[in-house]
């Protein structure tokens, strides 16, 4: 229990620094708690198998956490995505009511979902890479302009496809254009992605993976998958946040891939444990952050702490 209490109070601790105000990323502070969280516990963002199960006592510390965090999200999130538009992209194993909360905490933060679509196994699963390589042959000339080559790698011209059609950087238009509802029907109509069509293109996205394990044998390939998608999705709007699930045999392989991939770890931001009411609010702020210029990487034993600084 010793260990137990100095989690709750590393963690309690974080959080009502930020809601006072003081702006916390990587420092001393950032890094007990890390410790704290990955140390003695039966879970971290690296296990496979639920802290919740596996001691009752600590779940109720990261249930009390919880409690703090949803208090305190109103203060600390208020009006840092002010009417900004924001996408999310989920994996098909992210859990309904952690989508819901998460938009309840983006527009906590003023900001406006456009649509959640999910990206369907196929699109994800390197053995129908081919697939994915035909389609976005066929797809690239609808935008003549967009900065990709046709001999770049099959899901960089995915991410590319998928990036105009439903992102934008700041001045863009956000209108949906014809070739844009030409491009997400065909992914839709091969069963890529599914979900409601937006009225408009946002200004920030998230893209979130779930807790359900992964063959190993396509762990990795699926992990750097998700880290071309979001790394086209960054580089087509304002930032994008991968998100994920603690627990899950797939997770850090994600979150490794986005963290240790040259052309993303400084540009595409991360946040692990996002089934917990306090990883949703660090992907809001993570926004926040992608939309002050920065970015960074968040969640248990990540390299720059806990959760993302205030402004």
């Amino acid at each position: 229990m010793t260990r137990l209490r100095y989690v709750l109070v590393s963690v309690t601790t974080t959080l009502l620094a930020l809601a006072a105000g003081i702006a916390l990323g990587a420092g001393p502070l950032q890094g007990e708690i890390g410790a704290a969280l990955s140390t003695d516990t039966p879970a971290t963002e690296a296990g496979s198998t639920d802290a919740a199960d596996a001691d009752p006592a600590l779940d109720q510390v990261l249930g009390y956490v919880d409690a703090i965090a949803d208090q305190l999200a109103p203060q600390l999130l208020s009006e840092t995505l002010d009417g900004r538009r924001v996408l999310l992209l989920t994996t098909s194993d992210v859990d309904a009511d952690v989508v819901d909360d998460l938009t309840a905490r983006i527009e906590q933060a003023g900001g406006d979902v456009t649509t959640r679509l999910t990206l369907q196994d196929e699109l994800l699963d390197p053995a129908a890479r081919n697939l994915v390589d035909s389609l976005s042959a066929q797809l690239l000339p609808k935008y003549p302009a967009l900065d990709v080559s046709p001999s770049s790698p099959v899901y960089d011209r995915a991410g590319a496809l998928l990036a105009r059609t439903l992102v934008g950087q700041q001045g863009a238009s956000p209108a949906i254009d014809e070739a844009a509802r030409s491009v997400l029907s065909s992914f839709s109509t091969a069963g890529l992605v599914t979900g409601r069509f937006p009225r408009q293109r946002a200004d920030l996205a998230v893209l979130m993976t779930g807790a359900e394990p992964v063959e190993e044998s396509a762990a990795t390939a699926r992990a750097q998958i998700i880290t071309a998608l979001a790394r086209e999705l960054d580089r087509g709007s304002n930032g994008a946040v991968v998100a994920a699930a603690t627990g899950a045999a797939a997770e850090p392989d994600v979150l490794l891939a986005v963290r240790s991939d040259p052309a993303s770890a400084d540009v595409v931001s991360s946040v692990g444990a996002v089934e917990r009411t306090a990883g949703r609010v660090a992907v809001a702020l993570a926004l926040a952050e992608q939309l002050r210029g920065d970015s960074g990487h968040y969640g248990v034993d990540a390299p720059d702490g806990v959760l993302p600084p205030t402004a």
